[in-house]
């Protein structure tokens, strides 16, 4: 990412936390609708798949222990154990409450870094001779600071213990399904 890019987008992360911290969920989202979609979401009636889904993003999903535990990548791990479905689940090396808790020698030559409350957060390892572990946990810190809920209005989000989990790589041809 470009300095410039760089700025910009950090600057855009502080701006949504401040605007969702003075406004609401509710204002943010409409918001945010009209900007993607150029139109405005009708919330009091709502028609379309994604008026559907930003009404239960709004008004079911923040209380709804069930979407909290599906939305944090580890507690889903449960959930699925649970469900007779652990056999889906990738390999896990280890779960983070602090970055210094780390042990990077324990860990394969590949591996993957993931924070638990949100998306993005992924720090890919294929190659552990190439990493820069001080790097690493600087960047793992600054994302456990985060709200990843107010960036995008999705309230679930904010009731996430945060932690850091450690898994197998799996390459770069994977197949990533949706379910809705």
């Amino acid at each position: 990412m470009s300095n410039k890019r760089s700025l910009f987008y950090k600057l855009r992360r502080k701006l949504q936390v401040l605007a969702y911290n003075m406004t609401s969920p509710i204002f943010m989202t409409k918001i945010y609708y009209r900007i993607c979609l150029g139109k405005k979401l009708n919330l009091e009636n709502p028609q379309t798949f994604n008026e559907k889904l930003n009404w239960l993003k709004i008004y079911e999903w923040p209380n709804n222990d069930l979407v909290i535990k599906c939305s944090d990548k580890y507690l889903v791990r449960e959930y699925l154990k649970e469900k007779n479905m652990e056999k889906y689940l990738n390999e896990l090396y280890g779960v983070y409450n602090d970055p210094e808790e780390i042990d990077f020698e324990k860990f394969p030559n590949e591996f993957v870094l993931k924070c638990n409350h949100g998306c993005g957060y992924n720090i890919i390892c294929d190659n552990k001779n190439n990493i820069k572990i001080d790097k690493v946990k600087k960047q793992l810190k600054k994302w456990l600071k985060e709200d990843f809920g107010k960036f995008n209005a999705e309230a679930h989000y904010n009731k996430i213990n945060h932690k850091i989990i450690c898994e197998k790589f799996l390459g770069n041809e994977i197949t990533d399904y949706k379910f809705y």
